[in-house]
């Protein structure tokens, strides 16, 4: 049986919507993990920040903190850009599972349209057929 060029044209939609969310699936789990990073190195930097203002470290810890400070904020703002990244890929990859979404919707609507509008020609071609016979029949 041959078939339908809507029939598979919702399969493709549906294939793409599968892609569509394995994408933003994908995404989305590099977004937490650079979320975490930048977690990770805010608490480096506080962490070595405190260990710099202990009353009772030596001038040593306090040079090294400086030596190291300009390092922890670049990896900070490394850090934060691959996150913000991250975040503008999960909205364009949730954009996206949303139009695919659509495009699935779209498809199966026109085919359930068309079938009504099948079912319908059938039911007058039927009521027609119907309206012919009585005619024939009351004449008896």
């Amino acid at each position: 049986m041959p078939t339908r060029p809507l029939d598979s044209l919702l399969r493709l939609r549906r294939q793409e919507k599968a892609e569509a969310e394995r994408h933003f699936a994908n995404v989305l789990s590099l977004e937490v993990s650079a979320t975490a990073c930048v977690a990770d190195a805010e608490e480096a930097l506080l962490f070595e920040q405190r260990k710099a203002a202990d009353p009772g470290c030596d001038d040593a810890v306090v040079e090294s903190f400086a030596r190291w400070l300009p390092r922890g904020r670049e990896v900070l703002l490394r850090a934060r850009e691959r996150e913000r990244e991250a975040s503008l890929d999960t909205a364009f990859a949730r954009s996206a599972v949303a139009m695919a979404q659509a495009s699935v919707k779209a498809v199966e609507t026109i085919i359930a349209e068309r079938q009504r509008s099948a079912d319908m020609i059938r039911a007058r071609h039927e009521q027609q057929r119907l309206d012919d016979l009585w005619p024939a029949n009351s004449a008896l």
